[in-house]
Formats: C-alpha cells, structure tokens, sequence
C-alpha cells in the first residue's frame, strides 16, 4: 500500500507503485525544488503557504489510502498503477455525487433547529434558514440540475442573489396547483443581504465542520452587495416618546408597548430583553444607571446608559420584561401600531401579493435596535459611542444604519477656528 510524494515537472506528485506498475498524480501544490520535500511525505515548513498547500496533501493522501483500502476489501488485492489511476478518477465523481448542497444544508438546518431548540427561542426563529432552502429548491429548478458545494463561488453567488431579486410568475407556495416555485422572489435589498448572511453562515458551519474550506473570494461577499433599502424600518425618538405616553386601556397592549419602547431606547436584542434580569444594572460614574451584559448572540459585553422612561419600564414590570413569545409578541405589536394611525406610510417592501407594505406592517421588536442605533445616528452621536451601546466591534457593522442618500450637509464650517 505504498504511496509518496515527489517532485516532478515543478509539482509535487502522489507516487503509487505496486507489482511492477506505476503511476503519479498531481496535487495540483507547486514547490520550486525537490529540496522542499521531507522523507516522511511532508513539506518543508519553508515552502510558501505550508500550512494551505500541506492541507492539500493530507487531504490527498487520505484520498489516496481510502482508494486502496476500498480496493482491497473487494478484490483482496492491491490495485495495480492503472487501477489505482482509474479508481482515483472515479473516486472524484463518487464524491461530488455525494456532495449534493441540499443534503449539508439539510444537516445544518437540523443543526440550527437544536440550537434554537436548546436557547428556547421560539419556532420561528428558524424560518429565514427554512426559506433559504425553498430559494435552493427553485434555484435547482430554474437551473435544472443539482447543486454540488464545488459549484459554490463567487460567480454562482451572483446568481442565486439575482435569482432571488427576479420575481417569478409560476409561483405556488401550496405546489397544489401546478406551479413550479415554493418563492415568489423579487425581494428587496435588504432581504437579499440577510438571506445571503446566513447563507456564508452555512458555508461557515461547513469549513468549521471541516466538511468544505470557504471559497476566498467569499469571504467579505456580504460588503460587496448592493443595499439601496439599506435605511429599514424605524421610528423617531418623536415616535417613540409619543407611542411611550399612549394609553391603549389593556394590560396586555401597554406592556407590549413599554418593551417596545425599552427596544427602541436601549438597543437590546430580544433574546437579550428576555433574560434581563436585576443584575444586569450597575452604576458608573459620571453617567449614572446603565446596562451592562453579555450579548447572548456576539457573547460581546454592551454598555448602554438608562433614560428615564427605560428606568419606569424596568421598574413597571419588576425587572420581568419577556411574558410573551417572539411571534405572538411581535403579531400584537403590529396590531397595536396599526391602531394608533400614525404608521400607516408606505414603505419600498414588497408584501406576497406585490402590494407595499405599511410601516406598521415592517415593524418589530427587532426594529426596536434599528431604530435606537438610527435616533443616535440622527443626533450626531459619536459612532465609538453608539458602538459601546450596541455592543457592535467594528464599524463596518454599523454601516446598514447610515442614510448615505441624505442630503448633503455643511459641517466642515465647525472645524475652522479663527
């Protein structure tokens, strides 16, 4: 069962011989001399990007032992240099029949569903990775032919990102009356980028696993698309104040908007809203009661500062802010917004029969972070500021949240001094 590496024609090449026969298969690894090969089938440290291209080989080497000892336990027998070559060229085609990206992303989606089974989000917390696989299943009809993870890069990105920006007629989310699409498509902007972010976090979870190495050029994919909703959803500290000071004559309605309220003027995250607890307020000098905990998403510590109307909710509800679940939470928002009459423009979303949605229809407890991170944005609040908030580490992060097409205004002016 002898295979090694040489060095030959500027590569470094697999050798395998056995009864009198030969053959030799590039890895594809060029080195320049045989000087940069060690005897125990490794590469010297000294060779450019070791550990990549020494990855390679490993790789190829196991390839290498799982085709001789597969031959072996069927003939046993040892294949001959031209069995060996054919059986490595089939063994090729037998892996990418096995490397179909809907069966890993079926394992991935089994694996966020535990995740959030164990975190106790609510269902629907998974249904964004769900409909990811409803846009895989009629990308797979529209190209009428599987998708195998080595189709994956940035030029099939591309197009699955304008596949989903397309809007198909022959639409049939029942598939009861002969349509070809689960989706519809035609999504917005802003869709599209958080459908393609937790598509590299698929991609993520595969090379983690060590099931599929991250292509390159898709490493900061996401920056690269185009965002022209990239402002969401939001409302004004006006807003806010106003919504706070009105009485809906319920229980129920009032503390469904006192914690959208607290969303809105703390820029915590739901899963972070619900496990507040007493703790997590402490004193700092100079600025008096703020929150400070650990985002249980980035597991990054963040520190936001308490009004006086995030201090009455606390207060209101004795540190006790999550009563309702996500879904439910969010469907009476809606309601209660929608009563009030004053979030009923219309936005640039589109809603399943084509229609644009009313801002009460786009607006959440997940708004409640855009539209605190937009007030301070809009007050001219320092970005290392509002990161310290928000527990964001880098600013690129925040750029989602900046207005780029607002008018131009004259600020240079303040930084003369005469």
């Amino acid at each position: 069962m002898k295979h090694l590496l040489v060095y030959h024609d500027g590569y470094v090449k697999i050798e395998y011989q056995h009864a009198g026969t030969r053959t030799r298969i590039s890895t594809g690894v060029a080195i320049p001399s045989k000087a940069y090969l060690k005897a125990n089938n490794e590469l010297k440290s000294t060779v450019k990007d070791y550990e990549s291209k020494q990855k390679i080989i490993n790789s190829l080497h196991k390839k290498a032992d799982d085709i001789i000892t597969e031959h072996f336990q069927k003939f046993q027998a040892q294949p001959t240099g031209d069995q060996f070559k054919r059986a490595w060229v089939e063994y090729d085609t037998l892996a990418k029949e096995s490397k179909e990206l809907l069966n890993y992303y079926d394992r991935f989606y089994k694996y966020k569903e535990n995740e959030f089974k164990l975190a106790k989000y609510n269902e629907d917390s998974i249904k964004d990775y769900r409909n990811i696989r409803f846009y895989l299943e009629d990308f797979i009809t529209y190209k009428k032919k599987p998708i195998y993870l080595d189709d994956i890069g940035k030029e099939w990105m591309n197009s699955f990102v304008s596949f989903m920006e397309t809007e198909r007629l022959d639409y049939d989310k029942s598939r009861k009356n002969g349509g070809k699409y689960w989706s519809k498509g035609k999504l917005a902007g802003s869709t599209v980028k958080k459908r393609i972010a937790l598509f590299l976090g698929f991609l993520n979870w595969l090379d983690d696993e060590q099931l599929f190495e991250m292509p390159k050029g898709l490493k900061n994919y996401y920056g690269t698309l185009e965002d022209s909703d990239a402002v969401k959803a939001t409302i004004t500290k006006e807003e806010a104040n106003r919504l706070y000071k009105h009485d809906f004559n319920e229980d129920k309605s009032n503390f469904i908007k006192d914690i959208f309220v607290f969303a809105c003027f703390t820029g915590m995250r739901w899963e972070d809203i619900c496990s507040f607890n007493r703790k997590d307020l402490t004193t700092q000098a100079g600025v008096g009661l703020i929150i400070e905990k650990k985002a249980k998403k980035t597991k990054g510590v963040f520190r936001v500062p308490v009004n006086t109307i995030v201090h009455e909710i606390i207060l209101r509800y004795g540190y006790n802010l999550y009563q309702y679940d996500n879904a439910n939470f969010n469907k009476y928002l809606k309601l209660l917004l929608a009563e009030t009459g004053w979030f009923s423009d219309e936005t640039k979303f589109l809603d399943d029969d084509g229609n644009y949605k009313k801002r009460w229809q786009c607006l959440s407890i997940h708004r409640g972070r855009d539209s605190f991170i937009s007030m301070l944005l809009n007050d001219r609040v320092p970005i290392n500021q509002i990161m310290k908030y928000t527990g964001h580490i880098t600013v690129s992060s925040l750029n989602m949240y900046i207005d780029l097409k607002s008018q131009i205004e004259n600020h240079t002016n303040a930084l003369v001094t005469i």
